[in-house]
């Protein structure tokens, strides 16, 4: 039986998450080469998500590459990641009758601005986030801390990801998982594990 349901952020609970996905949206007004794009934003992100350089540090160094005001390519992309309503209605009919944790990748200063919009800290009993912990998914150890934080054993915890490189060391140390793709689809994969939605 399900006590506890783990949900992932970039692609679940907003509707976009890849930093470099950002790209084929705002192609025209980078100046940029995709390659480029992707090589400093990957360099930046990775170093960032496991708090190795501030969220100032970030932006600073990502627009001062990229030739863009930091505030301006700040502000586009947290409008371009958004947030799935969907998904997050569904969560907060699930907390009633679940542990709801959120394991992220994610940023200090990002996820204040998630919580102080939407009450994460009230809705996630449990969190695992990237620049807490100094690790990342997909590396297995993000996993084992959250096994470790869940009062739960890995078979009564399912683990919600839209990236499938996350979902194999999830499933390796024992947690179920879904594979999310739209909020439709998650509802249908949820009824399989007999969790009403």
């Amino acid at each position: 039986m399900i006590k506890a349901i783990i949900f992932d952020w970039g692609g679940v609970i907003s509707i976009h998450g890849k930093f470099t996905q950002y790209y084929q949206e705002y192609k025209d007004q980078l100046n940029v080469t995709e390659e480029k794009y992707v090589k400093v934003a990957t360099k930046y992100w990775n170093q960032v998500k496991i708090d190795e350089i501030s969220c100032n540090s970030f932006w600073n160094n990502l627009g001062n590459d990229l030739n863009i005001d930091p505030k301006k390519l700040q502000k586009e992309i947290f409008e371009y990641y958004g947030f799935n309503e969907e998904v997050w209605n569904l969560i907060k009919d699930l907390k009633p009758n679940y542990h709801l944790a959120l394991l992220s990748n994610n940023m200090k200063e990002w996820f204040d601005k998630l919580d102080s919009q939407h009450n994460f800290t009230q809705i996630f009993d449990t969190l695992i986030l990237s620049h807490d912990v100094k690790l990342a998914k997909p590396d297995e150890e993000i996993f084992l801390k959250a096994q470790n934080k869940l009062p739960f054993s890995p078979e009564e915890c399912l683990f919600i990801d839209d990236q499938p490189r996350n979902i194999t060391p999830a499933k390796k140390i024992g947690f179920n998982t879904i594979l999310f793709t739209n909020a439709n689809q998650l509802k249908e994969e949820l009824k399989k594990f007999n969790i009403n939605v």
